[in-house]
């Protein structure tokens, strides 16, 4: 399914036009062998009106419609623009803070908007074939839906196959997600249900908020509270999905954005009754190749920059201490694991590093009891 309306003849123009009224904007329109540019259509019957700022206000009928279309052009109705602008940075930074509603059809302020939307048209088209297209499904996130309590990264001192899969798959994801324009938002914090955490979860994340930080007793050990649930393919609307999935890629949330020496750090939190340290490893560094790159590396920076002091952000998984003589062995495991130069190199490509820490509960307040920030 395209969210577009693709053209790319003068006959596909009549029909498509034919068949819709209301306000429109047309991509790639021709006036008189000139250069293509974006026009504003009022689409009626029996006659359509179009703006463009090169020929300035003009009213036709289908019969002799006065541009040309130059393929592909796309034809979006302000609803569909809306749309695009409310997932897409730079479709919103093309239309801008125009209120097509609110313009009418011949004012000059249309001079401004339609340039900048002609000059995202490639960026639409690309986006429109990502949705279409990029395997969001890969085998990181499908080896993250089953959940497994551990997995078996070592044996003995050695990488096991599992840890092996486990940066291969990484590479492999960090190669699709980095491909998706930079997006707007991270949630819509309505849709965010209370509990996601699990109500140990979001006990701590509320102390946490209100504390503002998390310390320990070793020197460098320490989180400071940004946000907690952001979904990192964050897409709103459902014309907006990535269609070559079976679940919905875009309900999944990282759990806390934290602060660690003025840096960001994407921190993946697992509490007595839920998953081991091995587990959130795979979950924190599947989110990490979501929010990896450069263009969602802009979204944060547009969204959070005030709050941190350098922009190359941590990957953290940050387990409560239990005691479970498994559960120790898990996490002895995974860190070292970590700290093999092979995850090392795999992480540091896109990340600062890696901080695993163990919290435990002490009088209602809440501290690390074991801190590991492996850069």
């Amino acid at each position: 399914m395209s969210r577009l309306t693709l053209i790319h003849t003068q006959q596909e123009l009549v029909a498509a036009v034919a068949e819709k009224t209301g306000r429109h904007v047309l991509l790639n329109a021709v006036f008189d062998s000139g250069a293509p540019e974006t026009i504003r259509l009022n689409l009626a019957s029996p006659n359509c009106s179009c703006y463009s700022s090169s020929h300035g206000a003009q009213t036709f009928s289908l019969d002799e419609i006065p541009f040309q279309v130059l393929s592909p052009a796309v034809l979006l109705s302000m609803s569909e623009l809306s749309g695009w602008a409310a997932n897409f940075t730079f479709a919103a930074e093309a239309v801008g803070e125009v209120s097509w509603g609110q313009i009418p059809q011949n004012d000059p302020r249309n001079d401004v908007p339609l340039p900048k939307l002609q000059s995202v048209i490639d960026q639409l088209l690309e986006a429109d074939s990502l949705l279409r297209e990029l395997p969001v499904e890969t085998d990181l996130y499908r080896s993250y839906l089953k959940h497994p309590r551990s997995l078996r990264l070592l044996d003995g001192e050695v990488m096991s196959d599992a840890g092996q899969d486990l940066l291969a798959n990484f590479a492999q994801a960090t190669t699709c997600y980095v491909q998706v324009p930079e997006l707007r938002g991270y949630c819509i914090q309505e849709s965010v249900r209370e509990g996601e955490l699990g109500p140990a979860g979001e006990q701590f994340r509320e102390w946490f908020q209100q504390a503002c930080g998390l310390s320990g007793s070793a020197a460098d050990a320490g989180l400071e509270y940004v946000a907690y649930s952001l979904r990192p393919l964050r897409l709103s609307g459902s014309e907006f999905r990535w269609e070559t999935q079976t679940q919905d890629a875009r309900r999944l949330s990282i759990d806390l954005l934290c602060r660690f020496r003025g840096q960001p750090v994407w921190t993946e939190l697992k509490m007595v009754g839920d998953t081991w340290t091995s587990s959130a490893l795979q979950q924190i560094l599947l989110y990490g190749a979501m929010v990896a790159g450069g263009h969602q590396a802009s979204r944060l920076q547009s969204y959070y920059g005030a709050e941190f002091e350098q922009d190359r952000p941590w990957l953290a998984v940050v387990v409560e201490d239990r005691d479970d003589q498994a559960f120790l062995e898990d996490f002895d495991q995974t860190l070292r694991f970590v700290q093999l130069p092979a995850a090392k190199k795999a992480v540091q490509e896109y990340f600062a590093g890696i901080i695993l820490a163990k919290i435990t509960r002490l009088e209602g307040q809440w501290q690390i009891s074991e801190w590991h920030a492996i850069g």
